[in-house]
């Protein structure tokens, strides 16, 4: 096996350039979007909307009564509340944080969640390459001394270059601290740590109740770590109920059981990339609404309408793939030759299982796909690594193409012009949408979801050779 060094001085000149400028290009890309724009934007939009139970405790110091469906878990306000109360100023109940343009708590509010969230990422990365990392020194796939850090390089550029993690990054979202739990209890189950693994998938699904999905991983892969979990859930609910009242502890349930039943709330939203949303909008139109709705799209004026008939069958629909994702999983879990614990069946279980929960959850904005990010490291790092993959051109053909549609990698006008959106919209009749809009209205980062989960397919053990380096 040669040497990095040579195998680097073997490679054609032009690829070398290539490489070269992807890494002046990455470096370009954090520091603009990672860095500049982040720190210039003051929205927070969704911390705010979710933060307002939290601002009524601080003003009225009673038990919270949140009237939103949708509203973010004890997780969240957990969190949320030390720095709230420590940056927003002496009185963070009465601050109107929705002010324009901003007041200064609410600027000192979204810098401190920046610092947080770039912890959160840079926790987040090291857990997913250091859980590759064991899975290349425990399977035996490490070959080289080399082939390690190449790896841990790709995946990082990977990260560095994943435009979902910029969009929430900018508008510092929940999602960041969403993905690093998942991430923290991916490498803490691989290690054998049960009750921390179960520990992170509980405070995750406290926070926003998707990563509740990966408990059925748990349940099939770690029975330790799923009774943690449970134990976990109800500690953290304890806490909640202790500080803010029933209705965000042991009452909390019942709010998502509330919120997921019936016709999911917000499907038709034109940004909506779930499957649902999909349905929705092959079974309805695009129409301007004048007043509140609360699928109205503000940004581009418009939302889908449909009959109450079809959006039974959307979300008929979308229940029936989410089952049938949902069975997939379990049965891939629990076949006989994935059912041995080792750590490359509980790390591809992980990324499966994480594709899995992204692409069968009923509703899903395209900054969510940040959740799916240690499932296409684990790919990636599968595919550079593994050396008898069935048709590797192909697999790496559609890994590319998953990337391209969900991560971008290059700049979102570049990608939004090659698919083309813009034939897309004059086809249908939507060119007053922006190609961004029309965007997330076709689905495409679904497409590239439902790609990763073809090529996890796959990249699925048990594999037909010894694991060693694949040739570079």
């Amino acid at each position: 096996m040669p040497s990095a060094a040579a195998t680097w001085r073997g490679l054609p000149a032009a690829a070398r350039a290539l490489a070269v400028l992807f890494l002046a290009y990455s470096l370009v890309h954090v520091a603009y979007s990672g860095v500049v724009r982040p720190l210039q934007n003051y929205s927070l939009v969704q911390t705010i909307m979710f933060g307002r139970p939290l601002q009524q405790y601080f003003r009225e110091g009673r038990p919270i009564s949140p009237s939103n469906f949708r509203q973010y878990g004890p997780t969240f306000l957990m969190g949320l509340h030390p720095i709230m109360a420590c940056c927003i100023g002496p009185d963070p109940g009465r601050i109107d944080l929705d002010r324009t343009p901003p007041v200064e708590g609410t600027i000192r509010l979204s810098r401190a969640l920046y610092v947080v969230d770039v912890v959160f990422l840079v926790l987040a990365c090291w857990f997913v390459v250091a859980s590759i990392r064991l899975w290349l020194a425990e399977s035996g796939a490490g070959g080289p001394a080399w082939i390690a850090p190449a790896v841990t390089l790709a995946v990082v550029l990977l990260w560095l270059n994943y435009s979902p993690m910029y969009e929430v990054l900018e508008v510092k979202n929940v999602e960041i601290w969403e993905v690093c739990l998942i991430s923290a209890a991916m490498y803490a189950q691989l290690r054998g740590r049960s009750g921390w693994s179960g520990g992170c998938i509980a405070a995750a699904a406290l926070m926003k109740w998707i990563p509740g999905f990966l408990f059925l991983l748990l349940l099939l892969r770690d029975r330790r770590a799923f009774v943690w979990g449970c134990v976990w859930l109800v500690a953290l609910l304890g806490v909640s109920h202790a500080i803010y009242g029933p209705e965000m502890g042991f009452l909390f349930p019942l709010l998502v059981i509330k919120a997921a039943s019936g016709n999911t709330i917000g499907f038709t939203g034109i940004a909506n990339l779930s499957l649902k949303g999909v349905f929705a909008k092959a079974l309805g139109t695009l129409k301007p609404l004048p007043g509140p709705h609360p699928d109205f799209d503000p940004g581009s004026g418009y939302f889908v309408t449909l009959s109450q008939a079809r959006a039974n069958l959307a979300n008929t629909l979308g229940n029936l793939c989410s089952l049938g994702l949902t069975g997939w999983m379990t049965w891939a879990l629990l076949d006989r030759r994935r059912r041995e614990t080792s750590v490359t069946n509980d790390l591809w279980a992980w990324a499966f299982a994480g594709g899995i929960m992204w692409v069968a959850s009923p509703i899903l904005g395209y900054e969510y796909s940040i959740l799916i990010l240690p499932a296409f490291s684990v790919a990636l790092a599968m595919l550079l690594v593994l050396p008898e993959i069935p048709g590797r051109l192909t697999t790496a053909a559609l890994l590319s193409g998953a990337l391209f549609l969900v991560a971008n990698i290059m700049p979102r006008q570049i990608v939004e012009r090659i698919i083309p959106v813009a034939f897309l919209l004059r086809w249908t009749g939507y060119a007053h949408l922006k190609l961004t809009e029309g965007y997330y209205y076709f689905g495409f980062p679904m497409l590239g979801a439902l790609l990763l989960l073809v090529v996890l397919w796959r990249l699925r053990p048990p594999f037909e050779a010894p694991l060693e380096a694949a040739p570079m």
